[in-house]
């Protein structure tokens, strides 16, 4: 998965170039989506065994709207990291991508592509877990 550092990283080499979003399946977010938001999530959270955990992230909330000519490109999205600078005291967290398709979802960024038409951002899939199967007594799982 891409952390924030390794994004900073691609948006900074490559200037002004497109940028394609490409879910899970293959499907593609229309090319005039819109990011409205960059954010920081911070899950904390009791496993079942009864560990304290926290987990944070980077939150891209991405919009399509009616506005077909609108476009995004590398050095806009360069610049909304520039507001959020104070969001992010670390670079080392996941990236991810709230879309709203059929229903809200969140994909973490699996790896990014350049190409003759920019960047080609490649969504994977987020799963559950049990993260204390000795505590639950469900053992070895998958």
């Amino acid at each position: 998965m891409i952390n924030l550092s390794a994004l900073k990283s691609v948006l900074f080499t490559n200037k002004d170039v497109g940028m394609m979003i490409m879910l899970p399946d293959g499907s593609t977010v229309p090319p005039h989506f819109h990011i409205t938001e960059v954010g920081k999530v911070v899950r904390e959270f009791i496993d079942c065994g009864g560990t304290s955990r926290s987990v944070t992230s980077c939150n891209l909330q991405i919009y399509v709207a009616n506005d077909t000519h609108h476009r995004v490109n590398s050095t806009k999205l360069r610049s909304i990291f520039e507001f959020a600078i104070n969001l992010f005291p670390s670079e080392d967290i996941t990236v991810e991508i709230e879309y709203e398709c059929e229903f809200l979802a969140v994909f973490p960024i699996a790896s990014i592509e350049v190409n003759d038409a920019g960047l080609l951002f490649i969504l994977g899939k987020k799963h559950t877990a049990c993260l204390a199967p000795d505590a639950c007594g469900i053992g070895e799982c998958c």
